[in-house]
């Protein structure tokens, strides 16, 4: 933080573990724990509590006492000080500009005066742990100027002095008593040979200063530390956050960073600055105004008008204060690294009721390497005191918890701070759960399976054994649920059971344990548990299991909506049924509808009881998550408005004559505009597809953009580019570290157009051997069968489908023969399921498959059964004969198809013969419904379905749906062009299917040749209704009584030699079709004929 003019610069100082309180002011402190010997006591207190709402009327009660504790020495996080830079102009100043440069990290102060031009570089580095402020005269020995150090008003007296001649030393404490801080700046310069710098003692201050004289150039590169240690926070230490004194090693510090020349850190320090950045950008067609300030832009910002320069800035500004506050040692607080007081609002403390959390919603989507001092924080401060908390307070067996207020000293215990009954402030034990949301998508983004062993897990584990000890049986409704007791919605007055927030929150925990390894304790316990999932009196998400919910109450906090967002208890609802609970007869769409309607009656984000940026984010991300776009963006730009200063920093009350910088809106921005642009909520189980939306809620000021390295959990990588309000190129692709784990199913899908690329290959993992009674029907041929390996491990793709990979391989014949032959792979959908489970599924899938194959093999125009394969780590799979193309291939190299042709289940060979492959969703005639797992939510191609289909009393696939999709098939052949070609939106085509509208109407112009009357009428006969289609054998019929009397045109696509497989593309289409490219106009970029 600076400011100033070129005669006085003040640079705000921090240091992260600097904090008063804890057991450095006093040694009673504990974490707000009470008493060992309390604990008994407070069992029976809690049982009594818990009686009480159970048989209250209503399901409250009035105080919580005994629970919270007394406040011993929580303390804040306080500022050090500033650098001071002072000097004496040659004149007036002129061209004047100060600015941070947000893709370097790097601040500049650029100005001229009579004597000369100057330029002021200020950086802090990471990998020197060290701080430089560079100033250049572009006259030599043109600066002058004295350097200082101050102490924040408040702080106990400091000690400036100098520790040689070139280096002031300020060594203070944060609180009489309290933790020792220290201070090292040294002074350097370039210039004539009568120029200086040096440390000297102010005469009239007594303090030491650095001064330059007659400089070209000078810097000044400083370190600091604390003796604070998270090392010593645990019980073998005594709990005494105590290190050593931080001297030595800042001399050290102080020493390596001074003797490199600030170019080389410069350079070093940048390099590592973007290496945090990660490969993620943003464009929403921001245009960049340099004729103004960012001040002057902040003050003609107006909401719902809006400003996309202004709103990109944020969001890299966000990235950018996220990255500088989290690489040390600590996370990110209520302030960052900018903290201005010695005692800071609400102590600068972590608040993990909403503040912390949000402050790390975007990083794992933007790739951010920010997270390793949030787990090594918690690790070490939350878990060894947490762990006495749930004993101490809750009686638990295990496991560890923590409240609403948390500081650097391990601070656990539910706290009074003042209040005789601080219930609604301090009732909060859901605060670690709500974390593990954080711990386990670090795991879904990543894929880092040694985190997840050596941290991860532990601390998910610590978390969910807490919850299986203390939830109990809800003994006022007596439903049977599993209910958390007494709760509070966070920071609301009412203490009662079952809190929305409460179980949604617990329920998503619980999720993770399942996904994250296998924990039948944690399941059992889930399917009792109360999901926290009711519809009130006025049609509202209830924030209570009870109905307290008001509509007038605009209270600042969305708590019973975390399941929207950031969580997906609400987003991705799925009743259960059989479960005793009102959530069975629920559908989604009424569950959504509860929370906009409670959204709507929260407000604005500006109440009686505060006027906060953070709410008002919050508020932004959850319309995105509705997916309307105008409220997002009405919310978003009233945020900026409202709440954001001229620097673009979040303001509490920012009318007050001195508002409170607080950074979680900051951090929090980011995410709300991402949630508008992509959304891939999490499910509860891994055998759930994921949904990926792109553009969910584009605001129109956004029309045009792109995103490029966007992380999607499942380990995998989003580029998008949008046009004109719709996306027009997305490509996914999935990380190398994903290999060797379970893919994870994914739909694609966008309101207007469904876009999915993938082309990395999944690996699955070990699964047995498929039955007895299938081998025995079909020859198992592995060891004679090698696959093509491009890598250890690591095999040539011959294609990608939506439940199974396909290899290339080779297999010797029992004559020595030796043929290509393709290897397909059926994949698993999950891991959270015992391997009884898994054996099962697999084995039905694959004996399903089987059969059918076995039953058509041989047939003229069937992909060739060879036999079973199962090399791939005990993988069952088919072995079949390779076919060089499919369809859609096969008719590409004749000559350019739409794009959105599909056609991959049907096969050509090498003599032109097409084949069909792929009978995973095929029945035979007469079986009843076979129940078989797919990865999507319909059992086929949207835009080869027939209308039946479609209706929920549909039991299966019919003969007469497969003609619909065969005529669908011959539209595309004779005709190029694909059904329901006149859009690219999937729900468009379910809406036109289900009226009734034909696939595709007969060509005219050029293409009219393609098909005759005769040939129109056998086609569009495919399309009538279910009882009025031609069988397949009529179809056939029809088809030979034309070709014998010459009603069928000369085939306009295959040719009469046989292609190359590995020669040139397929000749041209015939004549009577024209080239018509000197006629038509391409919109560049989108791909579609403009004219």
């Amino acid at each position: 933080m600076v400011n100033g003019n070129p005669d006085w610069d003040r640079i705000q100082l921090n240091i992260e573990s600097l904090w008063s309180g804890g057991p450095f002011q006093n040694s009673s402190y504990n974490g707000g724990n009470h008493q060992p010997s309390e604990q008994g006591y407070l069992a029976t207190q809690m049982k009594r509590i818990g009686n009480t709402i159970f048989t209250s009327p209503n399901g409250t009660i009035s105080d919580i006492r005994p629970l919270p504790a007394d406040e011993i020495a929580f303390g804040s996080y306080s500022g050090a000080g500033y650098l001071n830079i002072n000097r004496t102009a040659s004149g007036k100043p002129t061209n004047y500009a100060r600015w941070l440069d947000m893709d370097n990290a790097v601040l500049k102060t650029t100005w001229t005066e009579p004597s000369g031009s100057f330029n002021r570089t200020y950086f802090c580095s990471n990998p020197t742990r060290a701080c430089t402020v560079h100033t250049v005269s572009s006259t030599a020995g043109g600066f002058s100027g004295t350097f200082w150090f101050s102490s924040l008003d408040g702080l106990p007296t400091r000690n400036i002095s100098c520790l040689d001649g070139n280096t002031i030393q300020l060594r203070g404490y944060a609180a009489s008593p309290g933790m020792l801080y220290e201070i090292l700046g040294k002074i350097q310069q370039t210039g004539p040979a009568n120029s200086s710098a040096g440390c000297t003692v102010d005469g009239k201050s007594g303090d030491a200063v650095l001064v330059a004289q007659g400089s070209t150039e000078a810097w000044v590169d400083w370190v600091g530390g604390t003796e604070y240690s998270m090392e010593t926070g645990n019980a073998g230490s005594g709990y005494r956050f105590k290190g050593a004194d931080p001297h030595a090693e800042l001399v050290g510090l102080l020493g390596k960073a001074s003797v490199e020349k600030v170019g080389a850190k410069l350079s070093t320090h940048v390099e590592d600055y973007r290496s945090a950045l990660g490969g993620f950008s943003l464009n929403i067609g921001q245009k960049v105004d340099r004729t103004k300030t960012t001040a002057q832009l902040r003050k003609e910002y107006k909401t719902d008008t809006g400003n996309p320069y202004i709103e990109w800035l944020m969001f890299n500004y966000g990235r950018y204060m996220l990255i500088g506050s989290t690489r040390g040692y600590l996370p990110a607080n209520l302030q960052g690294k900018w903290a201005r007081d010695p005692a800071n609002p609400w102590f600068g403390n972590y608040q993990p009721n909403i503040n912390l959390q949000m402050n790390y919603w975007f990083a794992e989507m933007t790739g951010l390497n920010v997270t390793s001092t949030l787990w090594n924080y918690m690790e070490k401060t939350w878990v060894p005191r947490g762990s006495e908390t749930a004993k101490i307070l809750y009686n638990a067996t295990s496991g560890w918890v923590v409240h609403n207020a948390v500081n650097t000293f391990g601070h656990t215990g539910m706290n009074r701070f003042g209040s005789d009954n601080s219930a609604e402030w301090a009732n909060y034990p859901e605060a670690a759960a709500w974390m593990m949301f954080h711990v386990y998508d670090h795991l879904d983004y990543t894929n880092d399976i040694t985190w997840w062993k050596a941290h991860g897990w532990p601390l998910l584990k610590g978390v969910a054994s807490f919850w299986l000890d203390h939830l109990v049986e809800d003994e006022h409704f007596g439903d049977g649920t599993l209910v958390a007791v007494p709760c509070n919605s966070p920071e609301q007055p009412i203490t009662t059971l079952a809190c929305a927030h409460s179980q949604q929150v617990i329920w998503q925990l619980f999720n993770a344990v399942e996904k994250g390894f296998d924990a039948s304790a944690v399941t059992a316990k889930k399917l009792k548990l109360d999901r926290g999932i009711k519809i009130g009196s006025w049609g509202q998400l209830q924030e209570w299991k009870v109905e307290f919910d008001s509509p007038t109450n605009l209270h600042r906090h969305l708590s019973h909506l975390i399941g929207l967002y950031p969580g997906y208890a609400i987003t991705n609802f799925k009743s259960l049924a059989g479960q005793s609970q009102d959530t069975a007869s629920l559908t989604r769409d009424q569950v959504l509808r509860a929370s906009e309607i409670s959204l709507i009656s929260r407000g604005n984000g500006t109440g009686p009881d505060g006027d906060a940026g953070w709410e008002k984010v919050w508020r932004a991300a959850c319309w995105a998550q509705l997916q309307n776009a105008t409220r997002f963006y009405h919310q978003l730009t009233y945020a900026i408005e409202r709440n954001f200063a001229e620097n673009l920093w979040s303001l509490y009350n920012s009318f007050a004559e001195d508002p409170i910088f607080q950074i979680d809106a900051n951090l929090g921005y980011p995410a709300a505009v991402l949630n508008a642009l992509v959304q891939a909520p999490d499910t509860a189980s891994l055998s759930d597809a994921l949904a990926i939306t792109l553009l969910p809620a584009l605001p129109s000021a956004w029309s045009s953009g792109s995103i490029s390295g966007a992380r999607i959990r499942g380990g995998m990588m989003l580029d998008l580019t949008w046009s004109n309000g719709k996306a027009v190129r997305a490509s996914l692709k999935v990380d190398p570290v994903v290999w060797g784990l379970p893919g994870e199913s994914v739909l694609a899908r966008h309101p207007e157009q469904a876009v999915f690329q993938n082309h990395t290959m999944y690996k699955a993992p070990y699964l047995p051997r498929i039955s007895a009674s299938v081998e025995a029907a079909i020859q198992d041929i592995s060891k004679f069968v090698r696959l093509n390996e491009v890598a250890p491990d690591q095999y040539e793709e011959a294609g990608f489908g939506a439940s199974a990979n396909v290899f290339r391989g080779i297999y010797t014949r029992g004559n020595s023969d030796v043929v290509k032959v393709a290897v397909k792979c059926v994949r698993p959908k999950s891991t959270d399921e015992s391997h009884e489970v898994s054996k099962e599924k697999i084995n039905k899938k694959v004996a399903h498959e089987l059969s059918i194959w076995h039953s058509l093999n041989g047939g003229h125009n069937i992909v060739e059964l060879l036999g079973i394969f199962t090399g791939i780590k005990s993988i069952p799979s088919f072995v079949c004969e390779l076919c060089p193309w499919n369809l859609e291939e096969y008719l590409e190299r004749k000559s350019p198809l739409p794009k959105h042709t599909k056609m991959s289940n049907i096969l050509v060979t090498s003599d032109e013969t097409a084949k069909l492959c792929d009978f995973g969703r095929s029945q035979k005639s007469g079986d009843p419904k076979v129940e078989v797992s797919h990865s999507s939510a319909f059992a086929g191609t949207i835009r080869y379905m027939s209308p039946e289909l479609f209706s929920p009393d549909i039991i299966g696939p019919t003969p007469a749906a497969d003609m619909w999709s065969y005529g669908c098939v011959a539209l595309e052949v004779m005709c190029r062009v694909p059904p329901y070609h006149e859009t690219t939106n999937d729900l468009e085509v379910v809406k036109l299917i289900t009226n009734g509208s034909p696939p595709g109407n007969r060509p005219s112009g050029p293409r009219a040749s393609l098909v005759n009357d005769t040939l129109w009428s056998a086609l569009s006969a495919c399309w009538k209704g279910q009882d009025s289609r031609p069988t397949s054998k009529e179809f056939l019929d029809q088809l030979l009584s034309m070709v014998e009397k010459g009603e069928i045109p000369s085939p306009p696509v295959l040719s009469h030699s046989p292609p190359d497989p590995q020669g040139d593309p397929i000749g041209e289409w015939p004549e009577e079709v024209p080239d018509l490219t000197d006629h038509l106009e391409i919109e560049e970029g989108i791909g579609t004929i403009a004219k």
